[in-house]
């Protein structure tokens, strides 16, 4: 399974080489087997970012708790038309 990010194949590399290096909060990767750290941990960092990110709107929407939105076809509006709309995507 490869690594998604810079970050976490560099995560995976230290608690494979490194364990006592963790910080706590990752402390789970000690769980882990050596062969699925060395998968993420062998991952080429050529092509990652080097942060998997997440949209701010998608963020903000998680911590709300709301359903993430999605584009009606054919529709275009801007900040003016949803001014009083209910779906939660435009609400303000």
């Amino acid at each position: 399974m490869p690594a998604k990010s810079k970050a976490q194949q560099r995560l995976m590399a230290i608690a494979l080489h490194h364990p006592e290096k963790l910080y706590s909060r990752n402390c789970s990767l000690k769980n882990m087997s050596k062969r699925a750290l060395r998968e993420y941990a062998e991952t080429p960092t050529r092509d990652l970012p080097k942060r998997k990110g997440v949209k701010l709107a998608e963020m903000m929407r998680r911590r709300r708790g709301e359903s993430p939105a999605r584009p009606v076809a054919g529709i275009r509006m801007d900040a003016s038309d949803a001014v009083g709309c209910r779906h939660p995507a435009l609400r303000r």
